[in-house]
């Protein structure tokens, strides 16, 4: 598989200092605008690091954390990126199976954020592949760096899964995560689960939609997953036999969001970064801060096995 880096290596680089400007100055007046792994998140596997987007209130505020299981109880050091907005905590390793998790954020003050994830998964929930027939229709305003992503995405099995969904209208839960496909043709989940989580309606005619929130989206750097944040992201869809058609996600991915998606490449980050043209206004300052995002998917439904 291609890596991001090999795929954007021949972009320009004059962009990157401007989103590293734009991921220190702009602003977010959100205490917090993100905690991966969210609430909700299923199936978390493997090595799960914590990690909180701080908003204005909270820059260079170093949380502590503490993540309680059923048996055991963990408390992994935290440290601050340079711009003192992104946390990140040292991986609590082989978290144990099939436990809900209690994760409480600490800022200094008298109200901790909670979230709860869990590495349980049921088998009944539906997967659906959504990067084989995939295209990334924007990563900026720049059509050529959504097509060497688009390329790249498509080689990172990638699924969602819709938990309890039984063909009728009503509110679910869609999850997405990165996934194995064996050699039966049936999906398993890999580390570190279904972390991207949207709440969706399904409507009669089995279209289904979502309101705007923030949420973590798995993308393939180098040699593993990066969780990037989106900011007002939607999913929309229709249920179609089989498949999915028309799932579309969209959304807005902030500047700070785009340096820890380039971090794995080390020196190389400049040219990926170099390759992205802002094209969003998130705080309303009349400078361009973010990258508009969009991804359209016809996903066909697959055979699931638990681990």
């Amino acid at each position: 598989m291609r890596t991001l880096m090999m795929t954007l290596m021949m972009a320009p680089a004059c962009g990157a200092n401007e989103i590293r400007t734009q991921a220190e100055e702009s602003h977010d007046d959100r205490r917090v605008s993100g905690v991966f792994p969210s609430h909700d998140a299923m199936a978390l596997r493997g090595d799960i690091s914590v990690q909180i987007v701080l908003g204005e209130e909270k820059i260079g505020t170093l949380p502590n954390v503490t993540i309680i299981g059923t048996n055991d109880t963990w408390n992994p050091n935290c440290t601050l990126d340079e711009t003192g907005k992104w946390a990140t905590c040292n991986p609590v390793q082989d978290l144990p199976r099939d436990q809900v998790f209690d994760i409480e954020i600490g800022l200094q003050d008298q109200n901790p954020l909670r979230v709860s994830p869990s590495s349980e998964f049921p088998l009944s929930t539906p997967g659906y592949l959504i990067n084989t027939n995939s295209n990334i229709t924007h990563f900026g305003a720049d059509a050529s760096t959504a097509d060497r992503v688009g390329e790249m995405f498509r080689n990172s099995d990638i699924a969602v899964f819709i938990h309890d969904y039984s063909n009728e209208p009503g509110n679910y839960t869609l999850h997405a995560g990165p996934v194995d496909i064996k050699d039966n043709g049936k999906i398993s989940v890999r580390s570190p689960g279904l972390t991207f989580v949207k709440d969706i309606i399904v409507h009669e005619d089995q279209s289904f939609s979502s309101t705007k929130q923030n949420v973590f989206m798995p993308i393939f750097v180098d040699t593993g997953f990066v969780q990037v944040l989106i900011h007002n992201c939607r999913v929309t869809g229709r249920f179609d036999g089989g498949s999915i058609r028309g799932l579309k996600i969209t959304g807005d991915i902030p500047a700070l969001s785009l340096v820890q998606l380039a971090a794995p490449l080390g020196p190389a980050a400049t040219f990926v970064l170099g390759s992205i043209t802002l094209d969003v206004d998130l705080d309303e300052d009349g400078e361009d801060d973010a990258a508009f995002f969009s991804l359209v998917s016809n996903a066909p439904r697959m055979g699931v096995v638990q681990y």
